[in-house]
């Protein structure tokens, strides 16, 4: 069997440019330089378990919001992201069987 990967709701939020930190986690942004950016989570499912139960990773993943930019295309490079980090970790290799 393989790992799966699904994209959540996509969101735009403002960032602090430096820190890359969200305007929820800190209300200092204001002070600073801020960027636009459009965010997803992308859970991976599909892993063994020892006791049938279920396993998620989940990657919470963000880039600067570009005008030119298709949904798809940021949709695939969040998938391609997780799909990279998983096969550098050798996460993919705890895929059920």
């Amino acid at each position: 069997m393989t790992l799966n990967f699904s994209i959540g709701s996509i969101v735009k939020d403002i960032r602090s440019r430096e820190g890359k930190k969200s305007l929820s986690d800190s209300a200092m942004i204001l002070l600073g330089d801020c960027i636009e950016t459009i965010e997803t989570r992308v859970k991976v499912g599909g892993f063994e378990t020892m006791d049938n139960g279920t396993v998620n990773l989940t990657f919470d993943y963000f880039e600067e919001l570009k005008p030119d930019v298709s949904i798809n295309e940021f949709e695939t490079r969040a998938i391609l992201f997780a799909k990279e980090w998983c096969k550098t970790t050798g996460a993919h290799e705890k895929a059920a069987k």
